[in-house]
């Protein structure tokens, strides 16, 4: 699957889960496939706090790289659960223990 006019350029694996890390090994990616940052408008990522810390996530990070904010598109897929879970905690939900 695939936006249109988009293309799949690859993927990266990472020594480890840390945001710089992460970050690093995007940039050098895209470098390797001759992606200028200064094109990039858009991160997509899951919620995660490593992906979406405002002070030193990855996608913090690409925003001071770039120099400018980018759009963020966090996937709201397990939002549904978390809210359930918070519902339940406070018995506000009956059925969503």
């Amino acid at each position: 699957m695939q936006e249109p006019k988009s293309k799949y350029i690859g993927h990266i694996t990472v020594s480890n889960g840390e945001a710089i890390t992460i970050a690093k090994g995007i940039t050098e990616f895209l470098k390797e496939n001759e992606q200028e940052l200064s094109n990039l408008t858009v991160i997509g990522c899951d919620g995660a706090n490593v992906n979406t810390g405002v002070n030193r996530g990855v996608t913090r990070r690409f925003e001071m790289k770039c120099g400018r904010p980018l759009q963020w598109a966090v996937c709201l897929l397990h939002a549904r659960t978390s809210v359930k879970a918070f519902a339940a905690d406070f018995g506000w939900c009956d059925e969503c223990s």
